[in-house]
């Protein structure tokens, strides 16, 4: 495990966040702490967002949706398991076989939700010229974010 299997990405809720294992070249056959991700995370409190109410972490892919919360200052242990899916071509339906999104905001492993917010920015981005900043976008995006300078938070 090296600096390079994290990614860094910004989200308008949580701040500055990481994502280990994009690339998918880790996995795991066997069950229980021992055979898993260990971690010791530091959190940095003065650099959280002044609107957010809670400090910690929380596992991704989608913590606003999906996610476990795991607070600072306590040992957390979170357990995942594999679900396999399989999709059925026609005349059942037009699934994809594809098991990675290769969407321009979304990379990685196919996901519902990675190809509803995916397909969410295309079309705000289509429609309004601007990307919704709490969703990632593209970097080689040329449209600016829809939030202004004028905005206030409510």
């Amino acid at each position: 495990m090296a600096y390079r299997d994290f990614r860094e990405f910004y989200d308008s809720t949580y701040g500055v966040c990481q994502t280990f294992n994009f690339k998918g070249n880790y996995t795991s056959s066997k069950a229980g702490p021992l055979f898993g991700l260990r971690m010791v995370i530091r959190t940095d409190q003065a650099k959280y967002l002044p609107w957010t109410e809670t400090a910690g972490m929380d596992e991704v892919p989608f913590p606003d949706v999906l996610g476990y919360f795991a607070p600072p200052g306590t040992a957390t242990s979170i357990g995942v398991r594999f679900v396999s899916t399989q999709r059925l071509p026609k005349p059942y339906g037009a699934c994809t076989t594809q098991t990675t999104l290769n969407g321009r905001h979304y990379q990685g492993p196919y996901e519902v939700e990675s190809c509803f917010r995916n397909c969410l920015q295309e079309k705000i981005i289509d429609e309004c010229g601007c990307y919704d900043p709490a969703y990632p976008h593209a970097n080689d995006t040329t449209a600016q974010s829809c939030a202004t300078s004028n905005d206030t938070l409510a």
